[in-house]
């Protein structure tokens, strides 16, 4: 069965080279019980690790049923262990963290059995072994002998043809080294059992022969019973592929039975993970953040808002309207948007300053907010709720009066009633570009906006003599005392339109009384023209045009028509919407969106000014490489802990190895283990982001930055940087024999 043919054995230092074994020849029969004895030192532990493939030797050759096996690999010496040495160690070499039951499965799993099958071997192996009460125990609990039963237990559930014990009766007492060697004795029935002893007297009674060794040379090789009573028994090779579903088994009871060193590895990747996730949310939350908050054509550019038309100019249907509403992002369409671009005022009276102080709001729709952003009360339900930033100048459930600025003229006694509004919640004074506060409505409670003095979906222009001689008109009002098509500005509007006519400016009297209206009118002709369309496409109107001097309240520069010429001008049909969502980044994914869907779309929030775009491109430059350095040193510090826990496991591999395991296996099940602590860190970082995102906005805004493509390449990352860590690690482990990397363990 086992052929040995001058076999020598070297052991190398800096300073000498010990000869271990000295041409060694011998071989040995199947049914044996064989004794290898001698003094410390004579080279019976190396004898025993050659034969058993656990060690290399130098000169000579090794037969296992006359396969020669002289010059395998280490790789392959894994191989020939795993098919046919089952090997007992004087000091166990017992997986700790692995109940009895567990450590005759890990080798069992090595073979290509049922699960049932595997269950019911081990434990009619224990219970042979006398350990059937102790299956569940774990094994750093066990007495000495219960661990040398355990080992043996191991070995035999390999079911191999050889059994080797280096010293198994070496720490017991007597009653358990008798009953250990007699278990050995019956396996000796139709194994091959190699036992190295110090006490020969203790195993006589069971061997068959005996070989003392003496400075690595044998010097005796007594035959005891050369009676033949055994059967020949034809083993086989066992399939030296172990199937996947095997490996990751083993790979899970590693991760189970090591639950302190699972909790860190975990909480290490779920920080590796998180930081990831927070620098990458964290440069693109910068990424989009707006650069404007008003633009040439949408005097409130806030990051809630799109502006959409249709391409052939037409009016938006309720079906359309709907269609939109229902895009992915979009919170609320709103039909008349002009609403957003009105600065409402509340005047209050300051005592201290003995006059009316004038604040100013910017309005936004009430349906991007949630509770999380108040910072007290709740958010707007019916038409007369609003919230507002925080001031000290109001209270929860007080009133606060409004009105639009195109419509008033701040002096001091003004009253800005024209709407009343109940206090229902505050969110955070805003501190972005512009300097004025927040007040977010309910879109029902602010809509009669839309048709009190100010037009339509629509910027005027007037256009003298069709010159093209565009003068933008700030507000349009209702006077029902002038005609059809009349309108009436007062004199102040032409004072700058008479200068570009070529009236010469009266620097001592600034620009008063420069255009002498009664004689200009009259020589030119006017005409209102109406961009609908922010595509930039005018339809004009023939206008009567009056003026008169400027009156003590007036309003400012505008244009008075009736109510009939309005209703001309301006349809109630919806030209152009604005799409509500929540901030740049879903306003680029609803955009893209809706320009599928065939509509003209537009982000004022996102105009960068042509001075600022090489500023936005550097910050955008400094914030990506931000982002690779943090990762980068993240990764740096998570790559050597875990790399430092991993390798705290190095001897619970090598134990593996020795009774079978392959490189293969054990790289497998260590990248198996890889993949399953990824997945449970992730798992838990997102159902504790998702919990927290209730309570924290922020947390839900930076989780809408991760597509699952994003996901997927986080997790490959990850397996890939612990794939390197253990392709090294199981590089080293296999580098040194068995038993070398035992002695460094």
């Amino acid at each position: 069965m086992l052929r040995l043919e001058n076999i020598s054995k070297y052991y190398y230092s800096k300073n000498n080279i010990v000869l271990a074994l000295n041409h060694i020849s011998c071989e040995f029969k199947q049914g044996e019980f064989v004794a290898i004895t001698g003094e410390s030192g004579s080279g019976k532990s190396t004898f025993l690790n050659v034969l058993s493939g656990l060690d290399t030797f130098e000169e000579g050759k090794l037969f296992v049923n006359d396969d020669e096996i002289t010059h395998y690999t280490i790789e392959q010496l894994e191989s020939y262990r795993n098919e046919y040495i089952g090997f007992v160690f004087q000091d166990y070499n017992i997986i700790e963290s692995y109940s009895v039951l567990e450590n005759v499965l890990s080798a069992l799993l090595l073979q290509d059995l049922t699960q049932s099958e595997r269950l019911e071997k081990a434990k009619q192996i224990l219970s042979r072994v006398g350990l059937e009460n102790h299956i569940n125990q774990k094994a750093s609990t066990l007495s000495g002998g219960e661990k040398q039963r355990t080992v043996i237990a191991r070995a035999l559930a390999k079911d191999a043809e050889i059994i080797v014990c280096d010293e198994p009766t070496g720490n017991l007492d007597p009653d358990t080294a008798h009953d250990i060697l007699a278990l050995l004795n019956e396996i000796a029935k139709d194994k091959l059992v190699i036992v190295v002893t110090h006490n020969y007297d203790q195993i006589e009674p069971y061997v068959t022969r005996k070989i003392r060794l003496y400075d690595g040379d044998i010097i005796e090789d007594e035959m005891i019973d050369d009676t033949d009573n055994t059967d020949p028994v034809s083993y086989g090779k066992t399939p030296y592929t172990v199937p996947p579903k095997n490996i990751i088994r083993m790979a899970w009871m590693m991760i189970k039975n090591m639950p302190k060193k699972t909790v860190f590895n975990v909480l290490i990747i779920g920080f590796i993970i998180l930081s990831f996730m927070m620098a990458y949310a964290t440069m693109l939350e910068a990424k989009n953040t707006p650069h404007q908050t008003s633009t040439p054509y949408f005097d409130n550019a806030m990051k809630h808002r799109l502006i959409v038309t249709k391409p052939d100019e037409s009016a938006f249907t309720s079906e359309e309207l709907d269609s939109i509403e229902n895009t992915s992002d979009v919170i609320d369409v709103i039909p008349q948007d002009v609403i957003f671009d009105v600065l409402m005022v509340n005047g209050h009276f300051e005592q201290e300053f003995n006059e009316t102080v004038f604040d100013h709001y910017v309005v936004k729709p009430a349906s991007v907010l949630h509770e999380a952003d108040l910072t007290s009360g709740r958010l707007p339900r019916n038409a007369n709720e609003v919230v507002i930033g925080e001031t000290e100048l109001f209270n929860l459930n007080e009133t606060i009066d409004l009105s639009p600025r195109h419509m008033i003229k701040e002096v001091n006694g003004l009253k800005t009633d024209m709407f009343s509004k109940t206090i229902v919640g505050f969110v955070s004074t805003p501190n972005d570009l512009d300097s004025n506060n927040h007040i977010y409505y309910h879109y029902d409670g602010l809509i009669e906006l839309s048709s009190v003095g100010i037009y339509q979906q629509a910027t005027p222009y007037l256009d003298i003599d069709k010159l093209r001689q565009y003068v933008l008109i700030p507000d349009i009002r209702i006077d029902n005392t002038l005609n059809d098509l009349e309108m009436m500005a007062y004199d102040m509007m032409f004072f700058d339109i008479c200068r570009d006519f070529g009236y010469k400016e009266h620097m001592n009297d600034m620009d008063a009384g420069l255009c002498p209206v009664d004689e200009f009118i009259p020589v030119h002709d006017f005409y209102l023209s109406v961009i609908t369309r922010f595509e930039d496409t005018p339809v004009s109107h023939d206008i009567i045009m009056l003026s008169q001097p400027v009156e003590p309240n007036a309003l400012g520069q505008g244009i008075y028509m009736n109510q009939t010429t309005f209703d001309l001008l301006f349809s109630d049909d919806s030209y152009q919407v604005t799409v509500v969502v929540y901030d740049m980044y879903e306003a680029m994914n609803a955009k893209d969106d809706l320009e599928d869907m065939g509509y003209n779309v537009f982000y004022p929030a996102g105009v960068i000014e042509e001075e600022e775009a090489l500023g936005v491109l550097a910050e955008n430059l400094q914030l990506s490489i931000g982002f690779i350095i943090v990762i980068l040193l993240v990764y740096f510090v998570g790559y050597f802990v875990l790399r430092t826990v991993t390798y705290t496991k190095r001897k619970d591999y090598v134990i593996l190895r020795s009774i079978g395991a392959t490189k293969h296996n054990i790289l497998s099940m260590m990248l198996i283990e890889i993949v399953l602590l990824t997945l449970i860190a992730l798992g838990v970082i997102l159902l504790s982001l998702t919990l927290l995102g209730y309570r924290y906005r922020m947390i839900q805004d930076y989780m809408r930055y991760f597509t699952l493509s994003d996901y997927i390449i986080l997790i490959l990352s990850m397996i890939a940087m612990m794939s390197y860590m253990t392709y090294r690690m199981n590089h080293r482990l296999f580098k040194e024999t068995v038993i070398t990397s035992l002695r460094i363990e």
